[in-house]
């Protein structure tokens, strides 16, 4: 506990006094110049003292304030949890007349509810040129429309909004009519309280260095605590999981968690094209594709492979049914994990860790086939049973880490002694979708996998 300005000032006379008992200390120049200021400066410099070494106990919650805590995860390259705010990909500016010169919409421009309580900004500028606007109409709404990607201008939850909310221009663009929401706005987290941030900076202090591995995965952690739950690193030595050629050290960090949002992308051809590669990946879901306005059926093709599948440099691409002549302009409408991306460009790209090529992932997702046959006691509800058991099964094996194994018979054991009223329980079938040699067997996961049940598969027979 810091002394106060009496106690070390009654130190300071003890010492002096051990030395020579005839100082005066009381008046004079020992008084003014040593007894009379120095208590002061040093009073303020031992609670000084004392503050800090509180700040890195386990009272660090109780005491330090908001500012304490953001520079204390700042000295220690925490980034803490400004939340997220909400996106959408399918804003609409749209004009009900042809236009004679292009219509440019800059990044910035602002639109909202017609209350305006909820406000967003223009996070991907776009024109709608003249020269083809024809491409541009729609032809149902009858109306010449330009897709934008939006953003809330605050973090949080209440801006994620259904498709037909955001409806009002908010800045004057020229030529455009109106604007509305054709995708739901989505994302919206609330920012990180202050418990939240000293339960990470304690973790932090507990060892983890940012140029190891535990530190590297400490500080993807750290980049979106909400969504990321794991964290698994795969580094070029492992020649069987990495595939990667670099020039430089590189590591593939996979992530447990995601982000999912909708995007819209418009390209224009320049003929002959079936193939259109995707700005935005990894892509999770293909929406819609038009071809000038009108829809037509296309394909999602997905990287799979080692060296960049499911990864913010996937190279996903549109398959189109019929070659594209010039100057067709198609509009994609698709899911993506923006965590993956987003990670990728703040984390490693704009900071570059240790000068090491870390690339984010998605974990790669094992199907795992599951037929089980169980009987009940007489006095059983088959129906309530049969729940309790799928439950149990997606709880186990759909882990929010990753496992290095799965073994059936201790996740038998485990189901039939956590679910009242079973008599017997067994796997008929439990195996890898792919690669698998019995009908029951132990699965083991690589470091980047994920058990995912296969619910095409998926077969639980109660019966008493």
């Amino acid at each position: 506990m810091a002394r106060t300005e009496d106690e070390i000032r009654q130190s300071l006379i003890e010492s002096l006094r051990a030395v020579d008992q005839s100082v005066d200390v009381v008046k004079g120049p020992v008084y003014n110049f040593l007894l009379k200021p120095v208590p002061v400066e040093l009073q303020k410099t031992e609670a000084d003292v004392e503050r800090l070494v509180i700040l890195t106990t386990q009272q660090l919650g109780r005491v330090a304030t908001q500012e304490e805590v953001e520079a204390l995860a700042t000295s220690f390259s925490i980034r803490l949890g400004g939340g997220r705010a909400s996106r959408s990909g399918g804003q609409v500016f749209f004009t009900n007349r042809r236009p004679s010169e292009d219509i440019v919409i800059n990044r910035g421009e602002l639109v909202g509810t017609d209350d305006q309580r909820y406000t967003y900004f223009v996070s991907e500028a776009g024109t709608l040129p003249a020269a083809t606007a024809d491409n541009f109409f729609n032809a149902a709404n009858r109306r010449y429309e330009l897709v934008l990607k939006c953003e809330a201008t605050a973090v949080g939850p209440d801006f994620d909004l259904p498709p037909g909310r955001v409806t009002k221009l908010l800045t004057s663009i020229a030529s455009i009519d109106g604007t509305i929401n054709i995708t739901e706005y989505t994302g919206g987290q609330e920012a990180e309280d202050l418990e939240d941030s000293v339960d990470r900076i304690r973790a932090k202090l507990a060892g983890l260095d940012p140029e190891t591995g535990g530190g590297l995965k400490s500080d993807i952690r750290n980049y979106d605590a909400e969504n990321v739950t794991d964290v698994s690193l795969v580094y070029p030595k492992d020649r069987t999981l990495f595939r990667r050629i670099t020039n430089r050290p590189a590591i593939d960090a996979y992530l447990l968690g995601n982000v999912i949002e909708t995007i819209s992308q418009t390209y224009t051809a320049v003929g002959s094209e079936t193939q259109i590669a995707l700005d935005n990946v990894p892509a999770s879901a293909l929406n819609t594709v038009t071809v000038n306005g009108t829809n037509v059926t296309a394909s999602l093709i997905q990287d799979t492979t080692r060296e960049t599948g499911y990864s913010a440099r996937a190279a996903d691409y549109v398959l189109m049914p019929t070659a594209l002549t010039a100057s067709d302009v198609v509009s994609i409408n698709h899911d993506y994990d923006a965590l993956v991306a987003d990670m990728q460009v703040d984390l490693f790209e704009q900071e570059r860790p240790f000068d090491t090529d870390v690339l984010a992932r998605q974990a790669l997702q094992v199907g795992i086939e599951i037929v089980v046959d169980a009987t009940i006691l007489p006095s059983g509800d088959e129906a309530r049973t049969f729940t309790q058991i799928e439950a149990k099964l997606f709880e186990k094996v759909e882990t929010d880490f990753f496992q290095d194994v799965l073994l059936p018979e201790v996740l038998r054991e485990q189901i039939q002694d956590e679910v009242s009223g079973i008599n017997t329980l067994r796997f008929i079938r439990f195996r890898r979708t792919s690669g698998s040699l019995l009908d029951v067997e132990a699965i083991t996961l690589a470091k980047n996998e994920r058990a995912v049940i296969d619910q095409n598969v998926l077969d639980i027979r109660v019966r008493k």
